[in-house]
């Protein structure tokens, strides 16, 4: 039954040592909204768990079927990293704390229910980068929201003609291929 999984996957998650560690300290589901400064866009932010100090990881917790494609399909590809650099700048804010990073906790739904950790660390150079990139997504985002708020316009992307483009290994393939072809085309 369903409630029987979850029991296990409580276990799980509670027999792994470094996620029962993560989540000490702390409070479950905080919520923090400010005002962005720049645009009076109220903003949101829930973390899973949030530290009571300077220091710690925020810890959010993810279910998935494969805990293995998880980082790069749904961190990034979902955009948790903005999500993350939103956490990461509420803490700051409204708590007043500098967390250390943003921790994932990751476990799959089904047996043995495997927990996996993977964190954006701000002392780790590539994770920041990430998220600086992601500070700039998400203010591009809250900027777009506040124009669209304000001029009640919501573009949603389809309003002029687009080319259609082929995935980089796709146009190479063509290229490829056209060169290897002895058939010449007539111009159109």
């Amino acid at each position: 039954s369903e409630w029987l999984e979850i029991q296990h996957m409580r276990d799980a998650l509670a027999a792994h040592p470094h996620a029962r560690r993560a989540l000490t300290k702390g409070k479950p589901e905080v919520s923090l909204i400010m005002r962005d400064p720049d645009t009076s866009v109220w903003l949101k932010s829930r973390p899973d768990f949030m530290p009571d100090a300077s220091g710690h990881y925020i810890v959010d917790y993810k279910t998935t079927a494969d805990l293995s494609k998880w980082e790069r399909s749904a961190c990034l590809d979902l955009r948790y990293d903005i999500q993350g650099a939103l956490m990461l700048w509420a803490a700051r804010e409204v708590a007043g704390i500098e967390p250390k990073g943003i921790l994932y906790l990751v476990q799959e739904k089904k047996a043995p229910y495997t927990v996996g950790m993977l964190a954006f660390s701000i002392d780790n150079i590539r994770t920041r980068a990430l998220l600086d990139c992601a500070r700039l997504d998400l203010r591009h985002a809250i900027e777009t929201f506040h124009f669209c708020l304000t001029s009640g316009q919501w573009p949603n992307g389809w309003e002029h003609p687009r080319e259609i483009t082929a995935p980089g290994w796709h146009q190479k393939d063509a290229e490829y291929r056209l060169e290897q072809a002895s058939y010449e085309f007539p111009d159109a």
